[in-house]
């Protein structure tokens, strides 16, 4: 048996377990309902969803292989929420496997005679188990649009593990394949080239010979980051951060993700940049202040692996640092799956290390450390069963999130729960006065509760933020209409008409008004232009005329 089997072997049997809790979750409203569900591009593997997937940066990355990879998860299961994540589930496993024998290769030439086989072994074994089951990891294997993630972390781990092997060929195909499905694996040749200083100590006995092994990896990587360039589209980012701002995120991250790596706790489906950004001055400075002190640690450490790992991590943060900012969020749980890695070879380290005196000992920290994670992952996991549950766990954490906030009234709404919808739109509202959608959504809400004039005072401001909205004149017409000032009404939907004659709705309750004015021929060719534009609106109309 191969050194790193058994350790491989188990890591990838325990790391899907703690996933399960989220296993039956469907389509998150948040990016899944987009990119899977209502998107049709991909489906199929006809010639034009294949230049599609190979050439859409359909909002934001670049993935080829992601793409393909849910077309034919789309062929084999439908659209069937459960069995993709079954996927992830399946890529994860094996990418944490790989990554066990990764670690015991790098243990090997680190620590060589020094330290047992069975605890280096167990060393391994503990940095891909901590690695696999973090609560970090979540967000990237439940939710099914990072399959980015889970995918290009597999063929990362295998072409760091081909590299190891002194497979060269197979290192770059895999690595190629990695940076198709996702373009933060542009990461790996930085961490070949921590390898190639330390543990081989390659680099300073012939730099000559480790740039050519290297120089394919880089190239490749700088291909694939000016691919993925393109695709940080104007839709995602926000105009009022400057790049002050974009520094101050920056330089929070690294001690803001060495935290809670080692305590996970207050982890979020998403971290807002609260507005203004100053208010998060404090935040910025104590984690960067844990960033400056983690560095200054390693920088004076005298073991080479300190620094090393250290300065691996920090040049794979530097990417999802927030200096490419894309969307209002300080920080997201998925940027860590690749970053965390080194992090996790010291630990593998420091157990191969207590396991060669202490073993047994240590094999009983690293299992109740397993089995913490392992809970942890699974109250995480919870949090992303259906939509409700992961905005309202947001906005606990962020009560003055912005987009948490309004996420969790859409959830409210798609629920059913009017009172608490128009709760959370009163709270967006707080936060973004000029919200056209959240004004629009309590005026329905409070005229479906009988509260007229605030749902008129909602619906007048939701339509002087956009005149030319035919939904929110005929939502401000049916509160004239239920005052009973049908002229009002009749001047609205008059003007929504014509601003949009395919808008039915309009033409429907103009209709409605012309025949309750006793203009009945004018309202009957009304009603049947728009049941000509929407046939279901035939039901509303026999409701009607009960």
């Amino acid at each position: 048996m191969k050194p790193g089997a058994r350790a491989a072997a188990a890591a990838a049997a325990l790391a899907p377990l703690p996933f399960l809790a989220a296993a039956r979750a469907g389509f998150l409203n948040w990016d899944d309902r987009a990119n899977l569900v209502d998107n049709r591009a991909y489906r199929g593997f006809s010639a034009a969803s294949l230049r599609w997937m190979w050439t859409t940066h359909f909002r934001g990355p670049w993935q080829p292989l992601s793409w393909l990879s849910y077309a034919l998860d789309r062929a084999l299961w439908g659209l069937n929420a459960p069995a993709m994540r079954l996927t992830n589930l399946a890529l994860h496993a094996a990418a944490a496997g790989i990554f066990a024998l990764v670690a015991r290769r790098v243990l090997d030439s680190a620590l060589s005679e020094r330290v047992p086989a069975r605890a280096r072994e167990l060393g391994a074994f503990a940095a891909a188990c901590a690695f696999a089951l973090h609560p970090l990891r979540v967000e990237s294997v439940v939710w099914l649009t990072e399959r980015r993630d889970v995918l290009s972390g597999l063929f990362f781990m295998a072409a760091w593990l081909a590299y190891l092997d002194g497979k060269r060929f197979a290192a770059l195909a895999a690595f190629a394949a990695a940076l198709l499905s996702k373009g933060t694996a542009t990461i790996l040749p930085v961490y070949l080239l921590a390898c190639e200083s330390y543990p081989l100590g390659r680099l300073r006995q012939d730099p000559g010979a480790a740039a050519r092994r290297l120089a394919p990896f880089f190239v490749l990587a700088l291909l694939a980051g000016a691919m993925n360039l393109r695709g940080l589209g104007a839709d995602l980012q926000v105009p009022w951060i400057g790049w002050r701002t974009r520094l101050a995120i920056a330089a929070h991250a690294p001690g803001f993700y060495l935290i809670k790596t080692i305590w996970p706790a207050g982890l979020s489906p998403y971290y807002p940049l609260l507005s203004p950004p100053s208010r998060l001055a404090a935040h910025f400075a104590l984690y960067a202040l844990v960033g400056l002190a983690a560095t200054s640690a390693a920088w004076r450490a005298r073991a080479p692996w300190a620094w090393t790992a250290w300065a691996a991590f920090l040049a794979a943060l530097a990417p999802v640092s927030g200096l490419f900012q894309n969307g209002a969020q300080i920080a997201a749980d998925r940027y860590t799956y690749l970053p965390s890695l080194p992090l996790f070879l010291i630990f593998g380290g420091v157990v191969a290390r207590s396991a060669s005196r202490w073993f047994a000992p240590s094999a009983l920290v690293s299992t109740v450390l397993i089995v913490v994670l392992s809970s942890l992952s699974w109250r995480q996991s919870l949090f992303w069963r259906d939509d409700r549950a992961l905005w309202t766990r947001a906005v606990a954490l962020a009560p003055d999130g912005y987009l948490p906030r309004a996420n969790l009234a859409a959830a409210d709404l798609a629920a059913g729960d009017s009172s608490a919808a128009l709760s959370d739109e009163r709270e967006v509202l707080r936060l973004r006065p000029d919200d056209f959608d959240a004004r629009l959504n309590a005026g329905v809400l409070c005229l479906e509760s009988g509260e007229i004039d605030e749902a008129q005072g909602d619906l007048r401001a939701a339509l002087a933020l956009r005149p030319d909205s035919a939904e929110a004149a005929v939502d401000l017409a049916n509160v004239l209409s239920a005052r009973g000032d049908r002229r009002g009404a009749l001047d609205l939907l008059d003007a929504a008409v014509h601003e949009n004659p395919a808008f039915a709705p309009a033409q429907f309750n103009r209709g409605l008004i012309l025949r309750a004015l006793g203009r009945k021929a004018e309202g009957d060719a009304q009603l049947k232009a728009a049941l000509t534009l929407d046939p279901s609106l035939a039901a509303r109309l026999r409701r009607a005329a009960r």
